[in-house]
């Protein structure tokens, strides 16, 4: 799911929205989302309720700090950007 959301993301710019395709993935995620849960519980994990929020730009989330860091690093194969950014923010 999230190469396909990847994938996605990155010929947005180009192709346009696709809103079907939008919603399907939404629906996969609340899928995996509940069945994860579930199996979760079952395992007696302690769980934290919260919100999860995404940033998902089509363009990806780019910042000079990690790039520098990466070309330090002589890190040859990685991405220019970041697809995707997840916060979870804690019920208080």
């Amino acid at each position: 799911m999230a190469s396909d959301a990847f994938g996605y993301l990155l010929n947005r710019g180009a192709r346009g929205a696709k809103p079907n395709f939008e919603a399907q993935l939404a629906a996969r995620v609340l899928r995996l989302h509940g069945a994860g849960q579930m199996r979760l519980v079952r395992r007696g994990v302690a769980l934290t309720e919260g919100r999860l929020h995404v940033a998902a730009p089509a363009r990806a989330i780019r910042d000079n700090t990690v790039n520098r860091l990466l070309l330090m690093s002589s890190s040859e194969h990685h991405l220019p950007g970041v697809p995707l950014a997840f916060y979870f923010e804690p019920e208080a």
